[in-house]
């Protein structure tokens, strides 16, 4: 089986320093924050601009708040056992599907100690983002393999929509519930309660202790 991981709030708690900054890039634009989270959670930052403020120009808009995200890095850290799991899979047969561009991707793994994957898929991979099919139809090209054989670990609808769409196996990763619920194959509040036997997947629930 194959594994395909989204980043923020799934791999790396990252929601704080997302709200920050776009918050305060709402504040300077007299934009609503509620409409940013709303429409921005699991997009890539330039696709959420351009929903915000189509009068803006998105690409630079983006550049600005992923600046802001840059500098609150050091507040960031590992969702509770996936750094773990991450480790125990063989490296041939994971890799990062996220909306963060590559650079600052690339800044997260590499904070919280993770490998960096062969296969990353960031804003910049595809034409269109989540929650377009077309980030994990591109994973599971680049890795060579069919969707269908893939589970993928999401936070966000629109990642998981993205996730179904292309014909993979989702789990849900924290506490969605959504419009995808009867799509979902598992679900999970941290990576501490999944486990392998035999090279396979299983635990999706939570464990009892």
């Amino acid at each position: 089986m194959n594994y395909f991981f989204d980043l923020d709030d799934t791999l790396v708690h990252t929601s704080e320093i997302v709200f920050r900054s776009m918050n305060e890039w709402c504040v300077e634009n007299a934009i609503d924050i509620g409409k940013a989270i709303e429409h921005g959670k699991g997009r890539r930052t330039e696709d959420t601009v351009a929903i915000l403020a189509p009068h803006l120009n998105a690409k630079l808009e983006a550049k600005k708040i992923e600046k802001r995200e840059e500098e609150l890095l050091q507040f960031i850290q590992p969702l509770s056992g996936a750094l773990e799991f991450v480790l125990n899979l063989p490296e041939s047969n994971w890799g990062v599907v996220t909306s963060s561009s590559h650079d600052l991707a690339m800044q997260k793994i590499r904070i919280c100690g993770y490998p960096i994957p062969k296969i990353l898929v960031s804003a910049e991979s595809v034409e269109r983002g989540k929650p377009s099919p077309d980030p994990y139809l591109k994973a599971a090209q680049l890795m060579g393999v069919n969707p269908g054989d893939c589970f993928v670990f999401e936070d966000a609808e629109s990642g998981i929509e993205s996730a179904f769409y292309a014909g993979c196996k989702v789990i849900a990763v924290g506490e969605y519930r959504g419009k995808f619920d009867e799509n979902i194959y598992g679900r999970i509040e941290t990576f501490d309660q999944l486990e392998f036997a035999q090279g396979d997947l299983f635990g999706t629930e939570k464990k009892n202790t």
